[in-house]
């Protein structure tokens, strides 16, 4: 990982698990930003093969340096409301 991420050089994996239900606490929505040379894509809470589309479209405009994504048709979406600073979405309501 460090040949990918030199940032984790001194670090060490201290334990383990399983069956992670990965959910953002915030609003139950995506969390998508950058951060100290490192990109953070996460908290699609169980639903990310829903999201995946639109995720990775928006990860990739982050990657490119794009204030925003062209999601499927043609529907702009600003990077930045996925992020943390400028986050700016409704809470997902249907949480499972």
């Amino acid at each position: 990982m460090v040949k990918y991420y030199p940032q984790f050089k001194d670090c060490q994996p201290f334990s383990a698990f399983a069956g992670l239900h990965e959910i953002n606490s915030i609003d139950g929505q995506p969390i998508i930003f950058e951060e100290n040379g490192m990109m953070v894509v996460g908290g699609a809470s169980g639903s990310g093969i829903l999201k995946a589309d639109s995720i990775g479209r928006i990860a990739a405009a982050l990657h490119q340096g794009e204030e925003s994504a062209l999601l499927y048709g043609d529907r702009k979406f600003r990077v930045s409301d996925l992020g943390l600073k400028k986050r700016r979405v409704e809470p997902e309501k249907l949480v499972i």
